[in-house]
């Protein structure tokens, strides 16, 4: 039987305290070997963490870059632990040597979108993204405020590391929809994906709840750890929404801790889908969007159209 290799390299998916969200990229990939597998074909999967170590992930790229030998037909998917490092990661990997490209070598990025470099250095390699609109994203996430606290204030926003590009896009896509109805976004209170120390840093904050009228976070276990804070400082009456919607997130919501969470696919199934059938030739390079990009796209639980306004707001 031929057996390729599925690697994702992703940042922490810990049973305890890693991403919900990363997490389900790997049952994902899991759930679909054991489906596909089968009739002389097999996948393995290898997954390789950083936790939010750029250097260490760079590392396990460039590693991946020497073993792979010229032909390989494996499929590798990153998740980047900082923007910018891309075309770092593409290079280490398609440069099978200085005069050998791994044309069948299929690599995935996810929530990043591929730059006009890229996608034009390795236009005859098998190169996909797999990205949400971030920007669509925070303006979801401002919608959900909008619905739920129709007048405007001062709106608390919890991001992720500063440097990662979901951030300042979540972040930009939030203002873009905010502040034209009136509302204002205060300075972000930085927390890492995990939402570790995220309670603390909202007790911690220096700013008065009581002038807040609404907050957001940029993934759900930030979301969890902002509403624990807001209690401890007396706004638990303050909606909150998030992002992801994984389990734990859409548990977050039914228990009435979130107002809302923005569902983000993680695009895995859609790229090793899409990797299966570049494998079996059904589907080739020019079939694939311009810009490389398999994306499905997110939605709101509860529906954006459910959303209702909180107590003392008029719909």
């Amino acid at each position: 039987m031929k057996v390729t290799t599925i690697h994702l390299l992703l940042d922490n998916v810990s049973p305890k305290g890693g991403q919900p969200f990363q997490q389900e990229m790997v049952e994902d990939a899991e759930a679909w070997i054991a489906r596909a597998s089968g009739g002389g074909v097999g996948f393995r999967l290898e997954v390789l963490e950083s936790r939010g170590d750029r250097g260490k992930q760079k590392e396990q790229v460039e590693e991946l870059g020497r073993q792979l030998p010229p032909d390989s037909e494996d499929f590798i998917g990153i998740s980047p632990t900082a923007t910018g490092f891309v075309d770092f990661h593409l290079q280490s990997l398609y440069s099978a040597d200085t005069r050998t490209t791994r044309e069948k070598l299929t690599v995935c990025i996810f929530l990043e979108p591929l730059g006009s470099r890229a996608l034009q250095q390795y236009s005859q390699c098998r190169l996909i993204c797999a990205t949400p609109s971030q920007e669509v994203m925070g303006r979801m996430q401002g919608e959900v405020i909008h619905r739920a606290h129709p007048t405007p204030g001062n709106v608390l926003y919890m991001s992720g590391p500063l440097r990662s590009y979901q951030t300042k896009a979540r972040l930009r896509g939030a203002r873009e929809y905010l502040e034209p109805k009136g509302y204002s976004i205060l300075p972000t209170i930085e927390s890492d994906w995990e939402g570790s120390g995220a309670e603390d840093s909202v007790v911690d904050w220096s700013g008065r709840i009581d002038k807040v009228i609404a907050a957001i976070a940029q993934n759900d276990s930030m979301a969890a750890g902002l509403k624990a804070g807001l209690l401890r400082r007396g706004g638990d009456h303050i909606p909150v929404v998030g992002l992801d919607g994984t389990a734990p997130g859409r548990a977050l919501v039914d228990s009435g801790k979130l107002v809302a969470t923005i569902v983000q696919p993680n695009g895995v199934t859609g790229a090793l889908e899409t990797y299966s059938r570049m494998l079996d030739g059904s589907q080739g390079l020019s079939d694939l969007p311009a810009d490389r990009d398999i994306r499905a796209e997110p939605s709101c639980y509860p529906a954006l159209d459910k959303v209702r306004p909180v107590s003392g707001q008029a719909g």
